[in-house]
């Protein structure tokens, strides 16, 4: 084990032990976190607070020659330890770092912003400098903590993870979206197109230098269950892909509450400038969930379909973490490649801070030349805030 992670998860089990203790004596909600004093004459309180994500895959993969597979381990999905420091005159810093990445010497860092508060036409708002989520997908932007699925969908990790379009990119955002906004937020962000991962912290001299823009408008009817929205992005270079240049997507999506059942929709669609064409995708899931004293039901059902060369269908990237049975599903200019994706979920909340969740998937991706791989499996996680 190297001595950054050594020390690394020194830190995150003695931030764990501490906080744990002092949050049962306060009996704080995990969502604040535990509040220390500072020294700095300009700093009011530091919370700190962490997310554990223990999980188990059993996910069995074939392909159309009959080759097969299986995923079958324990580890930690997310192992991560944050603090949020407010200061005088409306400035706050954050930081999470994520122990249980597969980026980076031991970890990577998950977030890392300093925080304005401002007004836009007496509407308020934040400026955020730093590494951050960009505004692009209602299901990525949810916390990994809320979505009642133990993964995101096929539709959504190809827009984020795959293509590497989504998620963490360095840079700078103006956003009015908060969980207490209604009526009209939005969120706009430019910052570099390649993203923020492992120990770069957003960007080299070796870098690209192209930037990426991203914007999310939404009509928030309540603070939780109804929202409409429409996202966009472009950049002009999908880096590390020497096979792709520039993309342009977006993502019309809706949620609400009808009775007890929870439902949520979002539609995506990706142009991709490539070796002498442009890719088409397009993706889409719903899903679907209500609670029933502590247990929660889930269903989703997701599809994507593409004629990107440059990613095609990566199954085991898109169904995160399962073992491929032989190559990708390629695509390209006349041959379609698809891949559909089935889960069923059962939530149990024990209380605020821990939830167990157990679910089954079922995915087939295949393309016009006649290339497939089906993947079904079970996946358990315990999920533990502080």
């Amino acid at each position: 084990m190297t001595t950054k992670t050594t020390t690394g998860v020194a830190l995150l089990a003695t931030g764990l032990a501490s906080s744990l203790a002092l949050a049962a004596d306060k009996h704080e909600h995990h969502d604040h976190g535990v509040v220390f004093t500072a020294k700095g004459k300009e700093t009011k309180e530091i919370r700190i607070n962490g997310r554990l994500h223990f999980q188990y895959d059993n996910l069995y993969s074939e392909d159309e020659a009959g080759e097969e597979t299986r995923t079958n381990h324990f580890y930690y999905r997310r192992l991560r330890l944050g603090a949020k420091a407010n200061l005088n005159q409306d400035w706050s810093a954050e930081t999470v770092y994520e122990f249980g990445s597969d980026e980076g010497d031991g970890g990577s860092v998950d977030k890392a912003i300093i925080v304005k508060k401002t007004k836009i036409f007496g509407q308020k708002a934040k400026l955020r400098f730093g590494i951050d989520k960009v505004p692009f997908g209602l299901e990525e932007m949810q916390s990994s903590t809320a979505i009642p699925a133990i993964e995101r969908s096929v539709a959504t990790r190809f827009f984020s993870d795959d293509t590497d379009f989504g998620v963490r990119h360095s840079g700078v955002n103006l956003t009015t979206i908060d969980k207490k906004a209604t009526g009209f937020v939005y969120s706009l962000h430019i910052g570099n197109a390649a993203q923020a991962e492992g120990s770069r912290l957003g960007g080299s001299a070796e870098a690209s230098n192209s930037l990426g823009y991203w914007g999310s408008a939404q009509y928030k009817f309540d603070a939780k269950n109804t929202v409409v929205g429409v996202d966009y992005g472009h950049v002009s270079d999908l880096a590390p892909s020497a096979a792709a240049d520039g993309m342009d997507a977006y993502t019309i999506y809706g949620k609400t509450k009808v009775g007890d059942i929870v439902l949520q929709a979002e539609y995506f669609n990706g142009e991709i400038e490539e070796n002498g064409y442009t890719s088409q995708s397009d993706a889409y899931h719903i899903i679907a969930s209500t609670m029933m004293g502590k247990w929660e039901p889930v269903v989703r059902y997701a599809y994507l379909e593409t004629n990107s060369a440059a990613f095609g269908v990566d199954s085991d990237e898109l169904v995160r973490r399962s073992a491929r049975a032989g190559s990708s599903i390629s695509a390209g200019q006349g041959n379609e490649a698809e891949i559909s994706e089935w889960y069923f979920g059962i939530n149990y909340h024990v209380n605020k801070s821990v939830k167990y969740m157990l679910g089954y998937s079922i995915a087939e991706a295949k393309n016009s030349t006649g290339d497939s791989n089906d993947i079904s499996g079970l996946r358990a996680r315990v999920q533990l805030l502080f």
